[in-house]
């Protein structure tokens, strides 16, 4: 499932950068700039609920100040930067890897997967996406660098970071009014003791992880059925 919050930016041109180079699709001579995309996840370790994926091109006419790795805002500053983001990114993609392709394929792969197709649904396109981790998908629609700690370093996937966090909050939140009683809008789908009670007394929701501990251990003991 792709989510994408608002339509891509239609004709969106690219701005021109401090230090352009020359781009590979570029006649000879041709100098415009080169956009770089920051892509990053949210919701790798959760019991429950998708992993989302976010890519985004930064507008340099445009500077966002105060990104950072998601996990080092609060959330009302994530809300604020979410805003900002939207509003002033060349192009932005977000997408959500359900619950039955995680099992499926497993989180890593779902993960990269939805890297992919983040990078994929940017318009314009990416000549570079800067990856935060240490590994790269392979089938990217443009070359790509993995960061390990790019959150925090690289202001594109700081942005990606945010849009990833802030999309999954919200998607978790719509998911605890359609199944009360885990708390998914306070613990987003972690394995927190109270997920972890509910989890014992309700059983698992259509959007639990059944290939993820303990949800798979309780349900191969018995547990929740």
């Amino acid at each position: 499932m792709e989510a994408r919050e608002k339509p891509a930016k239609a004709g969106a041109t690219a701005s021109p950068a401090p230090s352009p180079q020359p781009s590979p699709r570029g006649g000879e001579g041709v100098r415009v700039a080169r956009l770089v995309a920051g892509v990053d996840e949210a919701g790798r370790g959760p019991l429950a609920g998708p992993v989302a994926v976010a890519a985004v091109i930064l507008d340099p006419r445009r500077p966002i100040r105060g990104l950072d790795d998601s996990k080092k805002l609060s959330e009302a500053r994530r809300e604020t930067l979410h805003a900002r983001i939207v509003e002033r990114a060349l192009a932005w993609h977000v997408v959500l890897v359900e619950v039955e392709e995680i099992d499926r394929i497993n989180i890593l792969q779902a993960t990269l997967v939805g890297m992919s197709r983040a990078l994929a649904g940017l318009s314009p396109g990416a000549h570079e996406a800067l990856v935060d981790g240490d590994r790269l998908p392979r089938d990217l629609p443009c070359p790509g660098r993995a960061i390990i700690g790019g959150d925090g370093s690289e202001p594109a996937i700081s942005a990606a970071s945010i849009l990833a966090k802030v999309t999954r909050d919200r998607h978790m939140a719509m998911l605890d009014a359609l199944h009360p009683g885990y708390g998914f809008a306070a613990h987003k789908g972690y394995s927190t003791p109270e997920h972890l009670a509910a989890l014992r007394r309700l059983g698992p929701c259509p959007h639990h992880r059944r290939s993820f501990a303990p949800v798979k251990l309780l349900l191969d003991q018995g547990v929740l059925f």
